[in-house]
């Protein structure tokens, strides 16, 4: 899907993505651990329990060959 807007409406910085993605639903649980100690930094919280309840519908993405682009119009506007 893409996005369309004029040039002069926000938002005037941004960031586009393009890769390959692949599937690793074995990868879950230990990722989600991760994810968990580095932005909840507490394992034993409500909302760690909770999403680590529903690991087993989890799955892990990982994005091969990234090509990025952002760009930030915001101090001519």
């Amino acid at each position: 899907m893409r996005l369309r807007g004029a040039a002069d409406l926000p938002p005037y910085r941004g960031v586009r993505g393009r890769g390959v993605g692949s599937l690793h639903p074995e990868r879950a649980a230990d990722l989600l651990d991760r994810l968990i100690e580095r932005y909840l930094d507490d394992l034993g919280s409500p909302l760690a329990g909770w999403l680590r309840s529903r690991v087993a519908t989890e799955v892990a993405i990982r994005v091969g060959r990234l090509v990025v682009t952002s760009w930030d119009h915001s101090s001519r506007m």
